[in-house]
């Protein structure tokens, strides 16, 4: 927060703007709910009044505004119910573009095997989106669907074939619904450690255009489009510290803290 009050997480956006010429955020939200809509809602008309606000595939594309520093895209990770009931009418009321990852092995399960994996596989006990949902979304004009593996699996783990399976069997279920292309991956859990070298490889091999984590950061033409920077977000929280968020005012401390870690596992591998 100090980094923001004091301008120089500003400053530092100006400079890689300055350097780079286009740069961006990529937003990631996960559980809304009903007791989150208005303060969801209020960051969206926010969003629109302060950035531009992409598409992910216009954003990945190039279709950048170059004159700004402000551009974003909007994502959302693991397909829980609320998505459904409470932020695509958001969405669509206001016009604003999303990508939603879903671990597509949620597709066809029953409630209850919904919960279920919820609970063991991405850890937060929430209702998930049936296939009916999925394909209402779909249609909704605002929202594309991309991959969050099939199992919401861990991309730090795993063989390359195992990995190369996640991906290639969530893009055929995700495009059997939607008939839409999915070449995007948000990697499950999202941490620099829950990636790999066999994912990266697994990615290449499968043509995936790119994948996100949710390290938070700006994000350039010459950035890595296997490690992508985003920002994970409560949409509860403040807006000072959304604003803070967004200006880049936590991602030194972070980088430090990911550099450290690194470190760390590589010498006691």
């Amino acid at each position: 927060m100090l980094f923001y009050l004091s301008g120089l997480s500003t400053c530092r956006k100006i400079y890689l703007q300055y350097r780079y010429k286009r740069i961006y955020r990529i937003l990631c939200f996960h559980w809304v709910g009903g007791e989150g809509a208005q303060d969801f809602e209020d960051k969206i008309v926010w969003l629109k009044k302060k950035c531009t606000i992409f598409s992910l595939s216009d954003l990945l594309g190039g279709e950048l505004n170059v004159g700004s520093g402000n551009n974003v895209a909007i994502t959302f990770d693991d397909g829980f119910s609320d998505f459904y009931s409470v932020i695509l009418p958001v969405l669509v009321k206001h016009n604003v573009p999303a990508t939603l990852f879903i671990p597509s092995k949620i597709i066809g399960l029953s409630p209850g095997d919904a919960e279920n994996f919820a609970k063991r596989e991405i850890g937060i006990g929430r209702s998930l989106l049936n296939k009916q949902n999925i394909i209402e979304i779909s249609k909704s004009g605002v929202v594309d669907l991309q991959s969050h593996s099939r199992s919401h699996c861990d991309f730090g783990k795993g063989s390359f074939d195992e990995l190369l399976y996640e991906l290639n069997q969530s893009r055929e279920e995700i495009e059997s619904i939607t008939g839409n292309a999915v070449q995007y991956l948000a990697f499950p859990f999202g941490d620099i450690l829950n990636t790999s070298q066999n994912a990266f490889k697994a990615l290449h091999s499968s043509n995936y255009a790119a994948a996100m984590t949710i390290v938070p950061g700006f994000n350039y033409s010459e950035s890595n489009q296997f490690m992508l920077k985003r920002d994970s977000l409560d949409p509860s929280m403040n807006m000072l510290l959304f604003r803070a968020w967004l200006s880049g005012g936590y991602d030194l401390l972070k980088s430090a803290s990911n550099w450290g870690r690194l470190y760390v596992k590589r010498f006691t591998a």
